[in-house]
């Protein structure tokens, strides 16, 4: 509609009126403005492609990180990766089987090995290519769960927001910020995509179910070589079909264990072959579980993976351990209510709905191995990243109920929560830039942790700072006397070849444990050596093998020391015993 809008003017002494037309413009309030965009941000297509841009945004910088914490260990000097001739080795040894002294846990992840090594191969070591690897695997993830609610849910908006709370949550940094946390986006993305594909065959109509099932079955295996998580594939896929069924009990079990079946066999086929090919022994930690302290702790360690997920604050590469060793009020019973409680709740929560009960019991199945082995593994955010996935689907599925107060509120709630995240997730991203930031975070977080601390001595050590790593380790050892300061002193005076100082450090650390861990007395063996007391080195390494005679690498610990005392056909009977024991399966 027009106005006429009227104008004086003047010629010369004749005052007249001008009608010029305009056009209406209606005011539009800002809070109109606030709805429409609203509206359209929380459009599923640009939801998720808001997640997916940031995501990648965030996660483009590593790749001018360096390596950190065991990258270089396992890249730049892995002997295995230095030849193609060598991939075999990954078929038929432990993830860490290359080095010399077993560690407290250990794994089979073959596939893990193989692409690093062909990044290596293919594109060369610059610390770049792997960066950008480990960002793609999690950017990847990130979409898979998009994909993998919407498979099972059926609503993008939920699908999308349950995305952006896996892809830019803080505690995803450790996985897509450390070249060696590929492991875990590894194995995430085949098991995401195993997943999505059973519920593609479970609801297909046009005649590929076949083709689904079995490039979920390959997809699966190649997720058991990458990570043992997706060992639990199987019961997943039961418990959904048993309380997806609609018949007796005795029909819903047949059900389940028909669907399971194909699954199953591929994790016995994976078991199978890590128990024939693998040659050497994957770690101590499994056998060496204390009962009563995982039971004591385990109500506090899930209270602290449900925290960081939900307040993803002070987050470290390691955390002051949390172990708890007797029955208290405060870090048992406490917890522990507060655990059955938030069980009672999901499971009142997810009855008779087969989607809510398969998530749930994702998360229970994929955070109970951490909680097992708590005492020997201690908490990290990478092992949380898989079982996450069940646990960001539950939480947007309560966000997207912010619709009942409006699209703009739901709008708004959600762009602060990704913005806040995404900032959070920045800012931690930055500590993983190199070993001196990484490691002085460590310290800062978890002052007593021996690992942070040796870690972090470590650190100094590589970048010549001799002085600042002996003075760290006096501050450790302080009045108290700690054993763990002299060890790491011991460390460092080897490392400036002041081998009788070093020997004086490893002698105190070992008496003030009692004379029984392990490092301590093969650094004290090994300085020993170096200065000219092989007798000395040879009787420590014999001492150890009375205590554990079927450790394969003290053997040849052993051998190397007779040698040095020119007892050859000794050392030569303990490298065959060395070599019949690498090649017995463990």
């Amino acid at each position: 509609m027009r106005k006429p809008v009227f104008i004086l003017r003047q010629s010369e002494s004749t005052l007249s009126a001008i009608i010029i037309p305009t056009l209406d413009r209606p005011a539009t309030s800002d809070r109109s403005r606030l709805q429409a965009w609203s509206q359209w941000f929380i459009q599923p297509a640009v939801l998720i492609r808001v997640v997916l841009y940031a995501t990648t945004l965030i996660y483009l910088r590593t790749a001018l990180f360096d390596y950190v914490y065991d990258d270089s260990l396992l890249i730049t000097l892995h002997p295995w990766m230095e030849s193609w001739k060598q991939f075999p080795q990954f078929l038929t040894h432990s993830f860490w089987g290359f080095m010399e002294v077993p560690r407290t846990m250990d794994y089979y992840r073959p596939l893990v090995s193989l692409v690093l090594a062909m990044i290596r191969h293919l594109l060369g070591p610059a610390p770049a290519w792997f960066h950008l690897a480990a960002a793609g695997l999690h950017i990847l993830a990130t979409y898979l769960v998009y994909r993998l609610a919407f498979e099972t849910i059926g609503d993008k908006r939920v699908a999308a927001i349950a995305a952006g709370f896996f892809g830019l949550h803080p505690t995803r940094v450790e996985t897509a910020a450390w070249i060696s946390g590929i492991s875990d986006s590894l194995s995430a993305v085949l098991f995401l995509a195993s997943m999505i594909l059973y519920f593609k065959a479970r609801n297909d109509t046009t005649g590929r179910k076949l083709k689904y099932h079995a490039i979920s079955t390959l997809l699966l295996l190649l997720s058991l070589f990458s990570k043992d998580a997706a060992i639990f594939a199987p019961i997943l896929i039961a418990i959904y079909e048993f309380s997806s069924a609609n018949a007796r009990f005795r029909d819903r079990c047949l059900a389940s264990l028909r669907a399971a079946l194909p699954f199953l066999a591929v994790t016995a086929l994976a078991i199978s072959a890590r128990s024939l090919l693998v040659h050497n022994q994957l770690g101590q930690g499994m056998r060496q579980v204390p009962l009563k302290t995982t039971i004591f702790s385990a109500p506090t360690t899930i209270v602290w993976y449900l925290g960081k997920q939900l307040w993803p604050s002070e987050l470290s590469v390691q955390y002051p351990i949390k172990l708890v060793f007797t029955l208290s009020l405060v870090k048992f019973v406490l917890p522990l209510i507060l655990v059955l409680v938030s069980t009672v709740g999901v499971a009142w929560a997810v009855r008779r709905k087969p989607i809510g009960i398969f998530f749930a019991s994702w998360f229970v199945l994929m955070l109970a191995p951490v909680i097992l082995y708590v005492v020997v593994l201690q908490e990290h955010d990478r092992y949380i990243y898989l079982s996450s996935v069940a646990l960001c689907i539950g939480i947007a599925y309560l966000v997207d109920h912010l619709r009942i107060l409006g699209a703009h509120t739901q709008g708004a709630a959600l762009l602060l929560l990704f913005a806040l995240m995404a900032g959070l997730t920045l800012k931690y991203e930055s500590y993983w830039d190199n070993d001196m930031a990484l490691s002085t975070r460590a310290v800062q977080i978890a002052p007593a942790n021996p690992k942070a601390l040796e870690y972090h001595a470590d650190t100094c050590v590589f970048l010549g700072q001799y002085a600042k790593a002996e003075a760290f380790a006096r501050s450790v050892i302080g009045p108290n006397q700690d054993p763990e300061g002299w060890y790491i002193l011991g460390n460092v005076l080897s490392s400036e070849q002041k081998y009788t100082e070093a020997r004086e450090a490893y002698q105190t650390a070992s008496k003030l444990w009692g004379g029984h861990n392990l490092m301590a007395t093969l650094g004290l063996a090994g300085v020993d050596l170096n200065v000219g007391k092989g007798d000395e080195a040879v009787e420590i390494y014999r001492e150890q093998l009375r205590r554990t005679p079927n450790r394969a690498f003290l053997h040849g610990r052993l051998a190397s020391a007779l040698k040095a005392v020119g007892k050859s056909e000794e050392a030569e009977k303990e490298l065959a015993i060395q070599k019949s024991l690498q090649k017995t399966p463990s």
